[in-house]
């Protein structure tokens, strides 16, 4: 072997003892990045990002973001915010009845937070979302006054008694306006005995309402018509 081919061969030699050295040392350098665990984010800044989110409307992916501080940090202040505006995205997004849950489970969890006024008066919202037309079921209008008493009771300087009163006022309305639509089907069909009940019944029950001045006329029309010891049920009375 010549000596200038002996020199080229330790030369490829030291260049692959090299590259191999080199290669081994990235490797080493990949593998512990991939083996350093990523710092979870604080509380602080996975509450300051949730909230940026809801403040713009986006609350989609605020409600993942206050879902997984809620997971991550249980039993802190920042699951109780989480718990709170996870409640808060689902009424945004039109989700009543999942608002409506996360609600009634946040006052049953905490019970004595200051905030409960406001959990209440967003119950009586989406109750109010069940309210309907007067010939389909009223339980939502009626579970509306049911609340707004609570939160009157408990909580009467409440700021938000003047905006439920007014939701109060259109479950009312809406009570009265179903006597009378039940109220008038009796009277078509026959039965002005039961129908006159209803009526009188609303006047009573229901005095300010939009329905008290139409039941005063059907009653009073019933009254010329002849009719008032006619029908079902006056027997027993």
């Amino acid at each position: 072997m010549s000596p200038v081919r002996g020199k080229n061969q330790d030369r490829r030699s030291q260049v692959r003892i090299l590259a191999a050295a080199l290669l081994a040392g990235l490797l080493l350098l990949v593998s512990a990045c991939a083996t350093v665990e990523k710092k979870p984010e604080s509380g602080e800044v996975m509450t300051e990002k949730a909230l940026a989110l809801f403040r713009e409307g986006d609350y989609y992916d605020a409600l993942e973001r206050f879902k997984k501080l809620r997971d991550q940090y249980p039993f802190s202040r920042y699951s109780l915010l989480a718990e709170l505006k996870i409640a808060d995205c689902h009424f945004y997004l039109d989700e009543y009845d999942k608002a409506l849950a996360a609600y009634e489970n946040f006052e049953k969890e905490h019970p004595a937070n200051e905030v409960i006024p406001y959990v209440i008066f967003q119950t009586i919202r989406c109750q109010a979302t069940r309210m309907d037309t007067v010939d389909r079921d009223i339980s939502g209008a009626r579970e509306v006054l049911a609340q707004v008493a609570r939160l009157n009771k408990n909580f009467p300087r409440s700021p938000y008694r003047k905006a439920a009163e007014a939701i109060a006022a259109r479950a009312r309305n809406l009570i009265a306006g179903h006597e009378l639509y039940v109220a008038d089907f009796y009277r078509r069909t026959g039965r002005t005995a039961e129908a006159r009940r209803r009526l009188e019944g609303l006047i009573e029950t229901w005095p300010g309402t939009d329905a008290v001045a139409e039941a005063k006329k059907m009653l009073a029309a019933l009254a010329l018509s002849g009719d008032r010891g006619q029908g079902t049920g006056d027997s027993g009375r």
